[in-house]
């Protein structure tokens, strides 16, 4: 992306007028901090009509280089005249996840004559002599990450589970595909965090029962921190979605909070093996337990094409938990 460029943000705004202002300054921070010039429609003051803030916000796309677009842009009138009159006059337009994907600086590349982490799907492992060899230095012998097994369900239904990492004592395991779609919540809000969201208890309540009683067993909850309202929270789940680190690490301009209970899974340092598939649906977008730092609307979500995004709470997207085996 040749720097810097004149950057019009589009998204919703009389829809959500206690949380546009600051959806849209963070925004223009990140645009600024990449170089580029923001063209920011939020600095408008409350108060005139309609026709007004159209007008004022066609005259800077019309000095736009590009327009980046809000996830919820669809839900508004304006952004959705302001997108359809970008394509119509061959102004470029790049979703919010895209442009971030473009900005933020992507790993270095594995150099060639390093070993690559290989996938092998054991269809017979037997978990208890896994655990039990834990500790041992032998269980890395017997499952290592990127390695799939398969898990019956109590539905019947039959899902692949992937090793994420082997530790000492424990290893942690992340569910190779979505096993259905779900909202966080089912308005638009982060308040609560991970820990007071319908996600988590749909995690617990609906997708924990259906792992079969040897396997729950064998699972050590693992222990999860958040800050909510300035006050630490610290609780213990069989079952959990992933945080937005365990996923995408902790990059110098990532928009979750610092999870100290989190590290970047080795699993997941491609952008191309964190794409999942849920039903029919292919590939999909799928919900991590973070918040978005700075909106009070937003989870994190790993996109389709595998990079990172954020949705509103009430949007529905795939499920992908995981649980930790440790040592008993």
């Amino acid at each position: 992306m040749n720097k810097p460029q004149k950057i019009f943000l589009s998204g919703p705004i009389s829809t959500r007028l206690d949380t546009y202002k600051a959806e849209f300054d963070k925004a223009a921070e990140i645009v600024a901090d990449a170089g580029h010039i923001p063209l920011n429609p939020a600095w408008m003051p409350l108060g005139l009509q309609q026709k007004d803030y159209m007008r004022i916000s066609m005259a800077m796309l019309e000095s736009a280089d590009l327009l980046v677009a809000h996830p919820d842009w669809a839900e508004s009138k304006g952004a959705t005249i302001e997108r359809t009159y970008a394509e119509k006059v061959g102004i470029p337009v790049m979703s919010w996840g895209d442009f971030l994907a473009a900005v933020t600086p992507q790993a270095p590349a594995v150099p060639s004559c390093e070993v690559v982490a290989t996938t092998r799907r054991l269809e017979t492992v037997d978990l208890a002599k896994f655990r039990d060899a834990l500790g041992t230095g032998r269980a890395s012998d017997i499952l290592r990450p990127f390695d799939m097994i398969s898990v019956h369900l109590t539905n019947g239904d039959t899902v692949a589970i992937q090793c994420a990492f082997v530790g000492t004592d424990y290893a942690r395991f992340i569910f190779l595909d979505c096993v259905g779609d779900f909202m966080m919540n089912d308005e638009p809000t982060n308040e609560g965090g991970y820990y007071k969201s319908q996600g988590r208890k749909a995690v617990l309540e609906e997708i924990y029962p259906l792992l079969p009683a040897e396997l729950r067993a064998m699972i050590r909850p693992r222990t999860i921190r958040e800050t909510i309202n300035g006050e630490t929270v610290e609780y213990a789940d069989p079952l959990w979605l992933p945080s937005a680190t365990d996923v995408f690490g902790s990059p110098k301009d990532k928009w979750w909070p610092d999870e100290n209970d989190s590290f970047h899974l080795p699993i997941f340092t491609r952008e191309r093996n964190r794409v999942k598939e849920c039903g029919d649906h292919g590939s999909y977008p799928w919900w991590l337990r973070s918040v978005f730092a700075t909106y009070t609307t937003n989870f994190c979500i790993v996109y389709s094409d595998g990079g990172a995004s954020y949705r509103n709470a009430y949007s529905s997207y795939g499920f992908a938990p995981g649980f930790d085996i440790a040592k008993s």
